[in-house]
């Protein structure tokens, strides 16, 4: 009788077995899609993060060119109304602070620092925005900076906007084409 017990003990734990195998497939499986992902997942979250950070240096940038003078020739240095005197001054010297000297490293205390600096360089970015009733605004999200254009005006940071002159007089030729077909359409 034992040998033949023996024999069916295998069916009778046949479940288990399968549970365990599909189990220990599944578990590999998903350490490597999550490695991946996760992978995948850090380095979007920091491209868009050091962006946004890009983007407010780049701010920062022209607006203390602006703000100084040093371009007398300039129509935009015009447009923007430096109030406060040295207040505006002084606080885009404390946002260029903010935004500059980031750590890159992949560390608790580095993301720690991060998090707090982009924090105070977004209420910053604000102020100085109405400081200098700057006409681009900038509109400041949780982990995103953007620039609000008026329509298909085009803004510094519109990387996507570049194009050739060319390009851009056949695309508005195609325009005025399709325009004047559909007038024809009508009448």
């Amino acid at each position: 009788m034992d040998a033949e017990d023996d024999l069916f003990d295998s069916l009778l734990s046949l479940e288990s077995s399968f549970y365990q195998q599909g189990y220990d497939e599944g578990l590999n499986d998903g350490l490597r899609s999550g490695t991946s992902e996760g992978k995948q997942f850090g380095l979007q979250t920091g491209f868009q993060r050091f962006v946004s950070i890009g983007i407010l240096q780049g701010r920062c940038r022209v607006w203390s060119e602006l703000g100084s003078g040093k371009n007398p020739s300039s129509n935009a240095a015009a447009d923007l109304v430096l109030l406060g005197g040295g207040r505006s001054t002084k606080q885009l010297q404390v946002l260029t602070d903010l935004v500059t000297g980031i750590p890159t490293e992949n560390t608790m205390d580095a993301v720690e620092d991060y998090e707090n600096r982009f924090k105070r360089a977004r209420a910053r970015a604000k102020v100085v925005v109405r400081l200098l009733k700057d006409p681009v605004p900038v509109r400041l999200e949780d982990d995103v900076v953007q620039v609000l254009g008026e329509g298909d005006e085009e803004t510094i940071e519109d990387a996507s906007g570049i194009e050739t002159t060319e390009a851009h007089d056949h695309e508005h030729e195609d325009t005025n084409n399709n325009r004047a077909a559909m007038e024809l359409e009508i009448s």
